[in-house]
């Protein structure tokens, strides 16, 4: 967690805060941290129910099509995603002329990106040879602009690090887009009720997030000067984040065409179940460190704070990554008979999840010190890599070849970041020292979990799931106390503090 703001006065530099101050910066950050770590895991667990009632109605082809039909609307999402969110992230001060300002440049970004979404659904049905595409894909293009109005707000709310209002908004939004879904399944709409649930859950939170934070709106408040400031960072975020996507889109598209939507269903289910909950924390992390390392400031600080962030957060992925790859045959038992062959799958994906949340959390700072261009020209230089991997993975004529190609450049990517923050905050070697005990008892936890779920003939069994999630969590929970006992007492400490007065902001 982010370390404690500098005293500014005399009580506090004897460690006694006025009651009514608000909490310091890493009390802050870790009562956000907790926040969003609750809705992820309630996202994770709500994946698992969903996954576990809609494979009743669906089957992998109707997630292959979607998987098609979202080609061009999941390659162009991260613009809406990425660019000005985070540029108003980064200010220090979300005036009202900032706000108005980037809440029109949202809303024009997200009209601009469903109609070009739009355009390319004809495109894609001729390219997979499957016209039901065309409206599937019509439909998804209308998320951009459904998405747009709430950006600013939710900017604010992360800026003040209201996580909680997060956190609750979006496990209200999903869960009753869930119900929705499992009723269209249940009814026989196939794929559409998988259409349904990603167009109903950014309605649902739209109007939550606008309510709870509205932001201005006033055409009267436009500043040009705004503008051009906001978009000078927002673009060259849009850009990193669209490189990254262009290095990372040929896998489908190349799964999608050559080994068919059943082989491209088992790629996104097992995204669904391992990878996504992962990088869905990762980014709610980065969504907290990066005003957090705003507000730090200096690298000394920035890099003490990443050095403790990096372990706590391989504390929560650490056990879940290497359970995964522990029990992975148990989990696939949970499934029909169609979903055989998936425990490969979920094991890459599992070992990428691995890794993935430090380079989110590097970006974070990298983002906080206005290096955007440097992150653009890294995801740049990252697309021939990719798209030679994706090439490879063709060519294996499988589903696990494609998965371990696309692996393999999310972790290139994870590790080069990590690397410019290395270089960028000179952390040394006892930054990898921290690193050590959350990652060897995650490991250890699992091997032991493993071998007894072995020898009691469990393989493969729904017994052999619930034995061995609930060993796993006894003993992650009693050896992290021993190998990690002051950071779990100094995470309670923190916590303790964070609901003290005054934890909340204005905005």
């Amino acid at each position: 967690m982010p370390d404690s703001d500098q005293p500014n006065s005399s009580a506090e530099s004897l460690g006694e805060r006025p009651e009514s101050a608000p909490p310091r910066l890493a009390a802050r950050a870790a009562g956000s941290s907790v926040w969003s770590l609750v809705g992820q895991v309630y996202q994770v667990v709500l994946g698992l129910v969903s996954f576990a009632l809609l494979t009743r109605w669906l089957s992998p082809a109707d997630y292959g099509v979607l998987g098609m039909a979202a080609t061009v609307s999941g390659f162009l999402g991260v613009i809406g995603d990425s660019g000005i969110t985070n540029a108003v992230m980064r200010l220090p001060e979300i005036d009202d002329a900032a706000e108005a300002t980037a809440f029109w440049l949202s809303l024009i970004g997200g009209a601009v990106l469903t109609l070009a979404s739009a355009i390319g659904a004809p495109i894609l049905a001729w390219f997979y040879k499957n016209h039901s595409i065309t409206w599937i894909s019509f439909a998804l293009a209308s998320t951009f602009l459904l998405a747009a109005p709430m950006r600013v707000s939710i900017a604010k709310l992360s800026r003040a690090m209201r996580f909680r209002e997060i956190t609750l908004i979006n496990m209200v939004g999903t869960t009753l887009s869930l119900a929705l879904t499992v009723g269209l399944a249940m009814r026989g709409f196939g794929v559409w009720a998988l259409v349904a649930q990603g167009v109903s859950v950014f309605v649902l939170q739209g109007l939550m997030v606008m309510v709870i934070s509205p932001p201005k709106m006033s055409l009267r408040l436009w500043s040009r000067d705004r503008a051009r400031d906001l978009t000078h960072v927002a673009s060259r975020l849009s850009g990193f984040s669209l490189s990254i996507t262009v290095g990372r889109a040929l896998d489908n598209i190349l799964a999608g065409r050559f080994l068919g939507s059943s082989a491209l269903g088992f790629m996104g289910m097992g995204m669904k179940l391992v990878f996504f909950p992962v990088e869905r924390l990762s980014v709610a992390m980065y969504s907290v460190f990066l005003p957090a390392a705003v507000e730090l400031g200096d690298d000394a600080r920035q890099a003490q704070a990443f050095k403790s962030a990096a372990r706590l957060i391989l504390m929560v992925v650490g056990p879940f990554s290497l359970g995964t790859v522990a029990i992975a045959p148990e989990i696939v038992a949970l499934l029909p008979p169609r979903w055989f062959g998936l425990e490969p799958v979920l094991r890459i994906y599992a070992l990428t999840s691995l890794v993935a949340p430090m380079g989110y959390l590097a970006m974070s700072v990298l983002v906080a010190q206005g290096r955007a261009g440097t992150l653009l020209r890294a995801a740049i230089a990252f697309i021939p890599m990719c798209w030679g991997a994706a090439i490879l993975g063709v060519l294996s004529g499988s589903v696990v070849g494609m998965v371990a190609a696309w692996s393999f450049s999310i972790v290139i990517g994870a590790v080069v970041f990590v690397w410019l923050l290395y270089r960028r905050l000179s952390l040394g070697v006892d930054f990898w020292g921290a690193l050590l005990a959350p990652v060897s008892t995650s490991l250890l936890m699992a091997g032991l979990v493993r071998l007894s779920v072995s020898l009691l003939g469990l393989k493969g069994t729904r017994i052999g799931l619930a034995v061995g999630a609930v060993e796993g969590a006894l003993l992650y929970a009693a050896l992290a106390w021993l190998t990690m006992r002051p950071d779990l007492l100094r995470v309670v400490r923190l916590l303790k503090e964070s609901r003290g007065k005054g934890s909340g902001r204005r905005i």
